[in-house]
């Protein structure tokens, strides 16, 4: 019995008994499983063959290409996803929902692309396919390499591997190529490096998680984390000591918005320790996180919950006296939002004008922000006044860096506090510190600068030395 499938009545495939590939594009299966038994190490033999020729990226003459080969080479690439993201030696790992997600997407996109330029190219697309898969591999091998060893370049190289690997497999697939084709290769090498589309992908379909750890995303009761907040936010507050009269006090405020990326969380529990063990936050200090860690016992970090902490710390500092230091960690966007998101919960994204509306309706003044974020500059034009110090870790319109899964801190966080702030430098001063010593790396690295901003009220400048002073950022 013969099965033809045809994409836009241009190529065709007859289904039989696996025979050779024909000049007219025509690809035979075998049908029954004695001949599938008789043909497996001919189909693994062949596997070898384009494998080796996909690490050279060899011409076509150098591949058996067959829709069988396609899908071999397939559980290959998806093989080493799994193998490569495996957390092995953890105490605990969870199967991550958002790294399948993301590479299904982009298998998806993938067959859709080698279609439409096959279908361009009005010859049959089962070449080009093998010989793309053959080299899928090695660049996943190039990739999980670079997450490990260097993730603050690896998008960057990636982009460009990706689009020079592309290119070089149709140049050999094709016989020729037409202008339409190549203008939707450049089109499409554009597209790539001016979208920041790598913060959509979450490359690993494992993560691990610290002993005693017992839940999953499975396991969160949606109904019950909603429930617990407001005990969770007032025992918080409870514990909060009153201000000193006559005396400037800070307050820390820690906000870690993502969870799929657990440096958002480290990178706020390490300020928020460091805050209280060296300035005497420990009792007038909040952790905010979308963790599924502390979820038990810490309030979440949600729109809802940072507008209560805020007004509740609003209702013991004397607002001529005492100031709030802000530090959010999360992915962010050009349209001006810090992302907060935990699976299953439905939480609003952080936008600047619901973070100054908290702010001020807490009757806070003083306000020392930072926010370690891509875009995070976007959040100064709303936020800025005379009563303000705000830093981020990038322009408005820039990536930051250090925010992938493996990452022990921002570049942000590490830079500003780690190797400024606990260096005894004031805020300014590791701010200006800081910049110097990310651009160094990013220049180190080969990638786009971020260009941290920094911006100071008037009236703030005028008081911060007293506040460093007060809390003993500087002697």
């Amino acid at each position: 019995m013969n099965l033809h499938l045809s994409v836009h009545h241009n190529i065709a495939f007859a289904v039989n008994d696996y025979a050779a590939l024909s000049d007219a594009t025509e690809y035979s299966f075998i049908g029954t499983m004695a001949d599938r038994t008789g043909r497996r190490p001919a189909i693994f033999k062949t596997l070898r063959q384009n494998l080796l020729a996909g690490l050279r990226m060899a011409p076509s003459s150098a591949f058996s290409a067959s829709l069988d080969q396609v899908g071999a080479l397939a559980l290959v690439c998806v093989s080493m996803i799994i193998v490569l993201s495996y957390p092995f030696g953890a105490d605990r790992t969870m199967f991550a929902w958002s790294g399948v997600t993301s590479w299904a997407a982009i298998a998806f996109l993938l067959t859709v692309l080698i279609l439409v330029i096959s279908r361009i190219q009005n010859e049959s697309a089962i070449p080009f396919a093998t010989q793309l898969m053959a080299s899928t591999p090695w660049f996943l091998l190039i990739a999980f390499i670079l997450f490990r060893f260097w993730p603050g370049a690896a998008w960057p190289i990636l982009t460009v591997l990706a689009f020079f690997m592309l290119l070089v497999v149709a140049l050999r697939a094709f016989r020729s190529m037409k202008p339409v084709t190549i203008a939707l290769l450049l089109g499409l090498a554009v597209t790539i490096w001016s979208f920041d589309w790598h913060r959509f992908i979450a490359p690993a379909v494992f993560y691990s998680f610290v002993p005693g750890n017992t839940d999953t995303y499975d396991d969160v009761d949606v109904e019950k984390v909603f429930r617990d907040q407001d005990v969770l936010i007032q025992t918080r507050l409870d514990t909060l000591l009153p201000q000193i009269p006559d005396q400037a006090d800070i307050y820390f405020v820690g906000f870690a918005g993502n969870a799929d990326e657990p440096v958002f969380h480290r990178d706020v529990s390490w300020v928020h320790q460091w805050f209280n063990e060296n300035y005497g936050t420990a009792n007038r200090s909040v952790l905010l996180s979308t963790n599924l860690e502390t979820l038990q016992s810490e309030p979440l970090a949600s729109r809802h919950n940072l507008q209560d902490v805020l007004a509740g710390i609003g209702q013991i500092i004397d607002p001529n006296e005492d100031s709030i230091f802000l530090y959010l960690a999360s992915h962010g966007s050009q349209a001006g939002w810090l992302d907060t998101s935990l699976r299953p919960l439905p939480l609003r994204q952080l936008t600047a004008e619901s973070l100054k509306q908290a702010l001020d309706e807490a009757g806070i003044r003083w306000r020392i922000i930072v926010i370690s974020a891509c875009y995070s500059g976007s959040f100064i034009e709303t936020l800025a006044n005379d009563q303000s110090l705000i830093m981020t870790a990038a322009s408005a319109d820039k990536t930051s860096f250090g925010c992938d899964w493996e990452s022990e801190m921002t570049w942000f966080a590490d830079a500003l506090f780690r190797q400024s702030l606990a260096q005894g430098m004031g805020l300014i001063e590791a701010f200006e510190n800081a910049r110097v010593y990310i651009a160094e790396r990013e220049e180190e690295e080969g990638i786009s600068a971020s260009d941290p901003q920094l911006f100071i009220g008037d009236a703030m400048r005028l008081r911060l030395e007293g506040i460093e002073t007060a809390v003993g950022l500087i002697d």
